[in-house]
């Protein structure tokens, strides 16, 4: 295990520092990817005191993690598929976002309209929704709520007013994607793993038992060519795991 780093500034001089430690040591772990699978991988493994090296090729959060929808959602609508651990495991790690980045997780009240001869019927709305909150353990910003027709016109004038039966109120929460993946990198920096973006993976390095024992990387700032070594490496390149992948001689496509 190794001892976390005098603290340092996560700027462009530690990534200069970063580069040259490369090639230089042999690290535990070495991560391809640095979107937030990525960068929360090598924040945990620091924190437990792994030796940790990051690999990213563009800027950290650039790629899916710049663009999903922003929600931190306890996934109501897998209520309706009967995947109650999966909305389980889901509100729970909304309350544990909500808990250690309330500066990043806010939450975001939803009004759902229900009409006379659409589906879902108000009874089934209401019951999947005390579900819901069963699976929050109560514990949401607020319970949903039940509004009368006045009272969610008067809440949001715009939705239709013709056949209207009332309203469900339910919160979920919202996150600012990019900042939470960068903040996160902050922190697995600050906890000693080493970062290095706008770097890119050409490469696979094996052992003489067939192991892969690391990567060759590309600085794409400066054209500088380093191997860097790991015990293990884990791929999180999001939509590109399969160009790693590929990298792999041993690769079948399974």
């Amino acid at each position: 295990m190794a001892e976390i780093p005098p603290h340092r500034p996560f700027s462009a001089a530690a990534r200069q520092e970063n580069v040259a430690r490369l090639g230089q040591e042999e690290f535990d772990l070495l991560i391809i990817g640095g979107g937030i699978t990525g960068v929360a991988a090598a924040r945990d493994a620091a924190m437990r005191g792994f030796r940790t090296v990051l690999i990213e090729k563009d800027d950290f959060g650039s790629g899916t993690s710049g663009r999903s929808s922003r929600l931190i959602h306890g996934g109501i609508r897998y209520l309706e598929y009967y995947q109650f651990k999966l909305v389980f495991e889901s509100c729970s790690e909304r309350r544990v976002m909500r808990h250690v980045a309330p500066r990043l997780v806010r939450p975001i009240p939803f009004l759902y309209p229900l009409y006379r001869g659409r589906k879902p019927a108000p009874w089934k709305m209401r019951a999947g929704l005390t579900l819901y909150d069963a699976m929050g353990l109560f514990q949401n910003v607020q319970n949903h709520r039940w509004l009368r027709p006045a009272e969610a016109q008067r809440r949001e004038p715009l939705i239709a007013g013709q056949g209207l039966l009332g309203a469900a109120r339910f919160y979920d929460a919202q996150v600012d994607d990019a900042r939470l993946t960068l903040t996160t990198a902050k922190s697995a920096h600050l906890h000693g793993a080493v970062l290095v973006n706008h770097a890119r993976v050409d490469g696979l390095m094996r052992g003489v038992e067939g192991q892969v024992i690391g990567t060759r990387v590309v600085d794409e700032l400066d054209g500088l060519e380093v191997e860097a070594r790991a015990k293990v490496v884990v791929n999180t390149a999001g939509v590109w795991v399969d160009t790693v992948r590929e990298m792999d001689e041993h690769y079948d496509g399974a």
